[in-house]
């Protein structure tokens, strides 16, 4: 069935249409809504913003017992204190015997000193490349993990004196990689 055109004709073409005033309500109320979720994601990621590493890392390696330790240096880049609830992990080949941070309680821009300490299980099958470390704050609103990567280190086949031009090291490893193959080097 369809309609005669005098229909068509008679039927109101604004009905349903908003008014002027009612759509720049909605188009202001729109740029007020998105204005104020750009401002809340730039304001929680000023609240969440990662631990950074600073520069300052020492290590030891020990072939017998096959361990590894590492500190490093890393600040708080937040404006809110954290406390650190836990630092680290470990896997089937690389168990985590000791972790602590120091002091427990950073304020925003202040230092915090982490030591990891490592057993090697399997000199073959351990994490290759990117393995960040989890830290565990505690923030006025909760919880969160974060992720921290300790400063890559030298092959262990690296030569003793070298020079390099550019920004990448070309003998620079993954800090896991580079302490498992110093352990590991003296066995397969």
């Amino acid at each position: 069935m369809t309609l005669p055109d005098e229909v068509w004709h008679t039927l109101d073409r604004d009905a349903g249409r908003l008014s002027r005033r009612t759509f720049r309500l909605l188009v202001v109320g729109l740029a007020v809504l998105a204005l104020a979720g750009a401002t809340t994601v730039a304001g929680w990621q000023t609240f969440t913003a990662p631990l950074t590493f600073v520069g300052n890392s020492s290590s030891e390696t020990m072939p017998y017992p096959m361990r590894f330790s590492t500190t490093f240096e890393v600040r708080n880049d937040g404006r809110v204190p954290i406390t650190i609830e836990g630092v680290g992990r470990g896997d089937e080949s690389l168990s985590l015997l000791s972790a602590w941070a120091s002091p427990e309680t950073v304020p925003p821009g202040e230092m915090i000193t982490m030591h990891l300490e490592y057993a090697v299980t399997d000199c073959r099958d351990y994490p290759h490349g990117s393995w960040p470390m989890p830290v565990r704050v505690k923030r006025p609103w909760g919880t969160q993990t974060l992720y921290v990567m300790p400063p890559s280190e030298p092959s262990p086949d690296a030569p003793s004196e070298y020079w390099f031009t550019g920004e990448s090291d070309p003998y620079a490893l993954q800090w896991q990689e580079s302490f498992v193959r110093m352990v590991c080097s003296p066995r397969p």
